[in-house]
C-alpha cells in the first residue's frame, strides 16, 4: 500500500480520513516490505511463532453483535447473542468493557502493522498500543482473518473496508462481530494432523460461548493451541438467535447444509482424509449430528464421515431439553404468530419426535464408522428465563435442570461419559488451564492426537514398503482375482436397514468374543441372501480397528476356474493379508521355490498354506479374519482338503489363535463333519423376514401411486412369495 493508495482508502459507507502526515509515512515505509514479508508467514507477522508459543494474550471480547435484540441478559445462552460479556458495558464509562471484531479478507502479505495502517483510515486513535490484535491465516487458506480487541465505537459503523493497492487492486476487508461461518483461533507450527471444529448452542457466539466471564480466558485460543499440538482450531458460528430481527430461519436443515458447505470450503485445500474432532455445545451438537446424517444421505459429502475421528459434546440434548420457558418467550416475541423459532424449539423438547428420528438415523454413522465419543453432562442448576416487569428477559427465574444428565447421554459402547459441576452455561467457560474439565479434555485429546500421530507414521511406513521392488515383485507373482470389486457390488446391493440384526445375534457375538470357538458357519438355502451378509460383515468385523487387525475374504463362484478351488481361495486369502500388512513379507521371502525363481515361482497349495502358518503367528498381527463365502460352490474334493487343513489351525478345543474364521454356504455341506466347535448360525426365520421386509418396503414406497389399501396388498404379497428368499423380491 503505498502512502496515496492510504490516503484514499475509505469504508464503503463512510468518506476517507485524511490520516495525519507523520503516520502517512510510516505508513508508506511499512508498505515497502510487503513483497519480502509474503515470502514468508513468520516474517509476515514480525514474531517468530515459536518465541510466541506460551504466552497467553488475554481473549478479545466476544460480546453481543450490534442490532441484536436489546432484550436479552448477559450470558443468557438462550436470548439474543449472548456471548458472555459481564452486564455492565456502560459507554459513559472510563473504562468500557473491550469488544472482539473479526476483520476478514486481510491478504496473506499483510503483517499487523499492514492492518493497523489500513484501519487508521477509520479511526486514527487505533494503534497496536492501544489495541490487541491475533493475525491467523483465514480457513480456506488464501487470506487471513484478524481477531481485533479494542473499546472503540468506530468500527461498529462499518461493514467493509476498501484498501487500494498497486496495479490498480483494490483491498476489501470485511468487519464483523458475529462470527458467522468458520473462524480460526489459532496458528499451528509444523504439520497439522488434525481439524477441530467447536459449535457453540442455542444463542450461542462463536466467541463469547466458549469463554470465561471473569478470567476473560477463550479456552479455544488462548489454552488449547499450547497444550495440544499440531491441530487447527476453529469455531462455527451461525444466526441462531431467539429474540430481535435477523435473517435466520432457524430451519436446522439449512444450519446444516451451511455447516457442511463451511467445513467443505475449509478443507478444499488440505486432504481430505485429515481427521475431524468435533465440539458442541447444546444445540451445537445437535446440529454436528444432523450435518453427519446429511453427509450420510448424499454421497458428495462422504468424505467428511470418513474423516470423523471424534466428538465432545456439552450438555447436548440427545433426548430434549427444558424449552417451554423459551417457547413462551418466543411466543410473546412473536405476538403470538407461529414462526420457525417456535419449530425450532419444538425439536429441541424432551420426546420430541424429531430427537427420536435423529437417534435412528445415527444408528448406522455409530456402527459404521464408530468415532470416539466423549459426552460432558451438567449437575448443576441453570436458571430459567423469566420476564421482569420492564418487558425484557433475562435468566433470573426458578433454577432447574436445562438437558438432564439421561438426555445428555447417547449410551453407546464408544461413548465416555463425564459430568461436570456447572450449569449448562457455564460448563463449556473454562477459567483457566487448571479446570478440571478442561484437563479432561486436553487428556482425551492428547490421546487422540498421538493416535492419529502413531497411525500416519504407520501408514507411510506402509506406502514405502509397498513402493519397494521386493513387495512389487511378491504381490505380482501370486496374481490374486479381483475380489474386492465383487465384495462392493454386493454391498451396494445391500438395503441400508439389512444385516444389522446380526451384530446382536446370540451365535454371532458368542463367536467374536470366545478365543476358543473360532469358526462361525452360517447356511442357508439359496437366494436367502447369504453372500450379501458376507460383504457387510467383512466391512463391519474390523471397522473401528487397528491396523492390527486384518480381514481377508474370498467369494467362490462355481461358474468360473479361478473361484472355485481350494487354491484359489488361499492364494487370494494370503495376497489380501500381504497387501493390508506389507511387512508379512518376511514370510514370503522365506519360501526357497520362490527366492530361487521369482519370476516363474507358481505358488502351489503347500507354499500357500506354509504362509498362512506363518502369518497367524506373526507377533505384528491382533487378529486375523477370514471370511469364505458360498463353499459350496467350491470343487468338493478341493473343499474337503480345505476344510481338513483348516482344522489343523486349532489342533484341540484348548488352542487359542488370533484367527477367527467364517464360512458360508449352504445347509447341505457337511462343515460341522471336518471342524471341530464350530458355532453355526442358520440363515433364516425372523431375522431374514425383517430383512425382507425392510427392503420391500422402502422399494414400494418409490412408488406413490401404490399407496393405502392396495401398498398393504402388494407388501403382502411380496412377503409371502418371497418364504425367506430375497432373489425372490429382487
Amino acid at each position: 500500500m503505498t502512502q496515496q493508495h492510504l490516503r484514499s482508502a475509505a469504508p464503503l459507507d463512510q468518506e476517507s480520513t485524511t490520516p495525519h502526515t507523520r503516520r502517512s509515512g510510516r505508513i508508506a515505509q511499512g508498505n515497502a516490505s510487503l513483497c519480502a514479508l509474503s515470502s514468508s508467514r513468520q516474517q509476515a507477522m514480525g514474531t517468530n511463532p515459536r518465541s510466541r508459543k506460551g504466552k497467553r494474550k488475554q481473549p478479545p471480547d466476544g460480546s453481543q453483535s450490534p442490532g441484536s435484540s436489546k432484550r436479552t441478559t448477559a450470558g443468557s445462552g438462550v436470548l439474543a447473542h449472548s456471548t458472555s460479556e459481564p452486564r455492565s458495558n456502560d459507554p459513559t464509562s472510563s473504562n468500557p468493557q473491550p469488544k472482539c471484531f473479526r476483520i476478514s479478507g486481510v491478504p496473506s502479505s499483510w503483517s499487523e502493522n499492514d492492518l493497523f495502517d489500513a484501519l487508521y483510515t477509520i479511526n486514527p486513535s487505533l494503534t497496536r498500543q492501544n489495541c490487541r490484535s491475533w493475525l491467523y491465516l483465514g480457513c480456506s487458506g488464501s487470506t487471513q482473518i484478524a481477531l481485533l480487541d479494542s473499546r472503540t465505537e468506530h468500527l461498529e459503523r462499518h461493514k467493509h473496508l476498501q484498501v487500494p493497492e498497486s496495479a490498480g487492486r483494490t483491498v476489501v476487508l470485511t468487519i464483523d462481530r458475529h462470527f458467522y461461518n468458520l473462524t480460526p483461533l489459532n496458528d499451528p507450527v509444523g504439520e497439522v494432523i488434525a481439524d477441530v471444529i467447536a459449535v457453540p448452542g442455542l444463542a450461542g457466539h462463536a466467541f463469547g460461548s466458549w469463554k470465561n466471564r471473569e478470567t476473560q480466558q477463550m479456552w479455544l485460543k488462548d489454552l488449547l493451541p499450547h497444550d495440544v499440538q499440531n491441530i487447527r482450531i476453529m469455531s462455527y458460528g451461525y444466526d441462531n438467535h431467539l429474540l430481535g430481527q435477523g435473517k435466520a430461519e432457524n430451519r436446522l436443515l439449512d444450519y446444516q447444509r451451511l455447516l457442511i458447505q463451511d467445513i467443505e470450503n475449509a478443507r478444499s485445500s488440505v486432504k481430505k482424509t485429515r481427521p475431524i474432532i468435533f465440539m458442541g455445545h447444546s444445540l451445537g451438537g445437535i446440529l454436528i449430528l444432523q450435518a453427519l446424517i446429511e453427509c450420510k444421505r448424499n454421497r458428495a459429502h462422504t468424505h467428511i464421515l470418513d474423516a470423523l475421528h471424534s466428538i465432545i459434546f456439552f450438555g447436548t440434548p440427545h433426548q430434549g431439553m427444558r424449552t417451554y420457558d423459551l417457547e413462551e418467550m418466543v411466543d410473546a416475541e412473536s405476538g403470538g404468530y407461529e414462526t420457525s423459532r417456535h419449530n425450532l424449539l419444538r425439536q429441541l423438547r424432551e420426546g420430541s419426535e424429531f430427537l427420536e428420528n435423529q437417534k435412528e438415523d445415527l444408528s448406522y454413522i455409530w456402527e459404521e464408522y464408530r468415532p470416539k465419543i466423549i459426552s460432558f453432562y451438567e449437575t448443576a442448576p441453570t436458571p430459567t428465563v423469566e420476564r421482569s416487569d420492564s418487558g425484557s428477559y433475562g435468566r433470573d427465574g426458578k433454577e432447574s435442570e436445562m438437558v438432564n444428565r439421561f438426555s445428555a447421554q447417547l449410551y453407546i459402547p464408544t461413548e465416555q461419559r463425564v459430568p461436570v459441576e456447572e450449569n449448562h452455561t457455564n460448563m463449556v467457560k473454562f477459567a483457566s488451564a487448571e479446570d478440571r474439565t478442561y484437563r479432561t479434555v486436553v487428556r482425551y485429546m492428547k490421546v487422540w492426537v498421538d493416535n492419529i500421530t502413531e497411525s500416519n507414521a504407520a501408514a507411510i511406513k506402509i506406502q514405502n514398503l509397498q513402493k519397494s521392488q521386493e513387495y512389487t515383485d511378491c504381490l505380482k507373482s501370486l496374481k490374486p482375482s479381483e475380489n474386492e470389486g465383487y465384495r462392493d457390488e454386493l454391498l451396494l446391493r445391500r438395503h441400508e436397514n439389512t444385516c444389522t440384526w446380526i451384530l446382536d445375534d446370540r451365535h454371532y457375538r458368542t463367536w467374536a468374543k470366545k478365543d476358543n470357538q473360532a469358526i462361525l458357519w452360517i447356511f442357508g438355502d439359496p437366494g436367502c441372501g447369504k453372500s450379501v451378509l458376507s460383504s457387510f460383515l467383512t466391512k463391519k468385523i474390523t471397522q473401528g480397528k487397528t491396523n492390527q487387525h486384518c480381514m481377508a475374504y474370498f467369494f467362490c463362484d462355481d461358474k468360473d476356474e479361478k473361484s472355485r478351488t481350494a487354491h484359489a481361495i488361499l492364494l487370494n486369502l494370503v495376497a489380501q493379508l500381504l497387501n493390508q500388512v506389507p511387512g508379512v513379507i518376511a514370510h514370503f521371502l522365506a519360501e526357497f521355490d520362490y527366492t530361487m525363481n521369482k519370476e516363474k515361482t507358481s505358488w502351489s497349495i503347500g507354499m500357500l498354506w506354509r504362509v498362512l502358518k506363518q502369518i497367524i503367528n506373526d507377533t505384528h498381527l491382533v487378529q486375523i479374519y477370514i471370511l469364505i463365502d458360498a463353499l459350496d460352490e467350491c470343487e468338493e474334493g478341493s473343499r474337503t482338503k480345505l476344510l481338513n487343513q483348516l482344522q489343523t489351525l486349532f489342533p484341540s478345543p484348548t488352542t487359542t489363535r488370533p484367527i477367527k474364521i467364517i464360512i458360508t454356504s449352504r445347509p447341505h455341506i457337511p462343515v460341522a463333519l471336518h471342524l471341530t466347535d464350530v458355532i453355526k448360525l442358520p440363515l433364516a426365520g425372523e431375522n431374514l423376514n425383517c430383512d425382507i421386509k425392510a427392503f420391500v418396503e422402502t422399494e414400494v414406497r418409490k412408488f406413490p401411486e401404490i399407496s393405502g389399501s392396495l401398498g398393504d396388498d402388494v407388501r403382502k404379497a411380496l412377503l409371502h412369495g418371497a418364504k425367506g428368499m430375497f432373489l425372490w423380491v429382487l
